[in-house]
């Protein structure tokens, strides 16, 4: 349900040089025994402020999309479930497979049973911004009229994600947005709020505020509504992680019976609107429990990779038949957007998100699905290449900038004895020969702490082999190593 662009670049260079340490993909040449992991969110004092009379009214609340401009201002689309009485969510939930009757001809439902007002569970599509992702402005829009709130851009919207295609040839097309709710007319009428979920459709804007659909909807008949969507700048592709079905026998039955499990898989296109089909199917291995499904997957470009938060599933025999509870939420890394290690699994993030991070005095942050809080991280803290005793490896070969190198490092983690914990990082040739004066001896950091702790051998940095084609070698135990910067 996310709609991501990249993470805007902390450093004003963007050619500024980071060499990221987040799987075992990056520590080249390895001795001893590695370890990798990742951060678990910190969720930050205060509560968001400016969206109270929604947050309070409303059923649901979901944050689904955010995007940082150059200038530090976010945008957020977010969803409402409007009810008066919370407790319709409640029930909806937990009686929807008795209360629907399906459609197979228009792959559309509707909630039939006696006394249920479907109105009363409108979705709409609200519009805010911030700075901070605390402090929200609600602007008064004026596109929906009579709308409860005066930032409805959608009155009777669905589960979205936005895109923002900033190479896009058509300045109509600059927005794009995949979204359920496209579908034929029922035949009793357009029920507001219930939407076919098998049918996605597309809409593209100039603004982001005001929204045209594809002409040709539905877009795609085969998805679901646990999706994200992002435009990716590099391969100019638009891409979409969808939670699709596919056979297994399960040991318990949940509400998609026990004849099959959710995995997930990813479709492409080159306009956000004529999508391929589904492809790269992704599904738990040998190391994940058996019982384990990929549920929903929010993915973000960062730097020169991507970054995927798994909402890991698993059923229950306490639910039998019904949708069993989320187990945990996994941080994933990958260079193309198909190919993904998992170098957190034991890791709980501890949260969901639905929306593109963005930073905020040297803090990644996210905003939690449903209370839209904020959680944060330091910048580059995402996961981690480490070691618990002696051990080493390599980075890339990489061009030595002009400017010195820091380093971002966390050691004495877990030391028990003092000052046991070190990090040592030598200089080397293409060869593997450390550079005279740059061996590891001449740089020793003990139980240091920083995002951007200098590297220096003796009195010198690296600014004296700037143009050299060199690799960082590094020495460490109890330590973890996230990334190295341009200072």
């Amino acid at each position: 349900m996310n709609g991501a662009n990249p993470v805007p670049d902390q450093q004003q260079d963007r050619n500024a040089l980071t060499l990221l340490f987040m799987s075992l993909e990056d520590a080249h040449e390895p001795r001893g025994r590695l370890l990798t992991g990742g951060c678990r969110l910190v969720r930050d004092d205060s509560p968001p402020q400016g969206l109270e009379e929604d947050l309070n009214e409303f059923a649901q609340d979901l944050a689904f999309t955010s995007l940082q401009e150059p200038d530090g201002t976010i945008h957020v689309w977010y969803s409402l479930r409007r009810s008066p009485e919370r407790f319709l969510v409640e029930r909806l939930i937990a009686e929807q497979a008795s209360a629907r009757s399906h459609s197979e001809s228009d792959k559309t439902f509707s909630l039939t049973r006696p006394g249920w007002d479907p109105s009363r569970m409108k979705w709409q599509v609200c519009y805010a911004r911030t700075r901070d992702g605390i402090h929200f402005e609600r602007p008064d829009l004026g596109i929906v009229a009579d709308a409860k709130s005066p930032n409805v851009l959608i009155d009777n919207g669905g589960i979205f994600s936005v895109m923002r295609n900033d190479d896009a040839t058509d300045p109509n097309r600059r927005y794009a947005m995949i979204h359920t709710g496209w579908g034929p007319a029922h035949a009793e009428g357009t029920l507001p709020g219930y939407h076919p979920v098998h049918n996605a459709g597309t809409a593209f804007s100039a603004d982001g505020l005001h929204w045209q659909e594809w002409e040709h909807n539905p877009a795609f008949r085969d998805g679901n509504d646990a999706f994200s969507a992002i435009y990716d700048p590099r391969s100019r592709k638009y891409l979409c992680y969808q939670a699709v079905k596919r056979p297994f026998a399960a040991a318990l039955a949940d509400s998609i019976g026990p004849d099959q499990r959710r995995v997930l898989a990813i479709r492409s296109s080159d306009d956000g609107a004529h999508w391929s089909r589904l492809e790269n199917f992704i599904e738990p291995d040998a190391d994940d429990p058996p019982d384990l499904e990929l549920y929903m997957f929010t993915v973000f470009a960062y730097r020169d990779r991507f970054v995927g938060l798994m909402r890991n599933y698993a059923r229950s025999p306490l639910m039998i038949g019904e949708h069993g509870p989320h187990v945990s939420y996994e941080w994933w890394v990958s260079h193309d957007g198909r190919r993904w290690q998992r170098p957190a699994r034991e890791m709980h993030v501890g949260v969901f998100t639905t929306c593109t991070p963005f930073v905020v005095d040297g803090r990644l942050c996210f905003l939690e699905y449903n209370t839209m809080r904020r959680y944060s991280t330091p910048v580059d803290r995402i996961t981690w290449v480490g070691s618990q005793s002696n051990a080493e490896f390599s980075s890339r070969l990489f061009k030595v900038p002009q400017r010195p190198l820091t380093v971002n490092l966390q050691s004495g983690t877990g030391t028990l004895l003092p000052d046991q914990a070190y990090v040592m990082v030598e200089v080397r040739q293409p060869d593997g020969q450390a550079i005279e004066g740059y061996e590891r001896e001449r740089c020793v950091l003990r139980d240091m702490d920083g995002i951007a702790l200098p590297l220096r051998w003796g009195g010198k940095d690296t600014a004296g082999l700037a143009g050299r084609d060199v690799c960082l070698r590094f020495y460490l135990r109890d330590a973890r190593i996230y990334a190295v910067n341009e200072s």
